[in-house]
């Protein structure tokens, strides 16, 4: 038994050499001048937290931080959405006028509801992942956003997708 153990450990001790030797080779090429990090989180309050944790352990280790992207966010075509709308607000007159424009009014209560829906998702995710793109403003580090997909990301048009949202103007990604 001594004799099994005592090559067990012999043969362990070998193995940890050529995991320490890769473990400094790793650590020497992410810290090196070639290598960044680009931080990937959702847009929930918990994600954008975490996120916000990992980017301050990386500045406290000098980590080179490139991008932050914010993957399945809820956009709003504009700025940010109308807090109006994400209460359910909304203009009884604008209302009538969708109706009548919709030739439904049961249809234009349910585009209503559609819509308060999605500025109620799109307004949390914007307040979530706020200061995630303050720290990387600050930081002179690109921000994007992914919009959520209506499917998977599993072919190339899907993948065409998300790479025009990763790929666009610096300017267009700031929340």
């Amino acid at each position: 038994f001594l004799d099994d153990l005592s090559a067990f450990l012999v043969a362990i001790d070998d193995m940890s050499d050529g995991f320490k030797q890769r473990a400094d080779r790793i650590q020497k090429t992410l810290s090196g001048r070639d290598a960044a990090f680009i931080l990937v989180a959702g847009p929930s309050r918990e994600s954008s937290y975490n996120a916000e944790l990992f980017l301050k352990h990386l500045d406290r280790a000098q980590a080179p931080v490139e991008g932050v992207v914010i993957n399945r966010m809820h956009d709003w075509p504009g700025a940010s959405p109308p807090r109006a709308l994400a209460a359910g607000v909304v203009d009884p007159r604008d209302l009538d006028e969708l109706a009548t424009l919709l030739g439904d009014p049961a249809a234009a209560d349910a585009a209503v509801a559609a819509a308060s829906e999605h500025a109620r998702a799109a307004l949390r995710d914007y307040e979530n992942t706020r200061g995630l793109w303050g720290r990387a403003t600050r930081k002179n580090c690109f921000f994007r956003t992914v919009p959520e997909q209506a499917r998977d990301i599993r072919d190339l048009d899907s993948l065409d997708d998300m790479a025009r949202a990763l790929f666009r103007d610096s300017e267009a990604a700031s929340v």
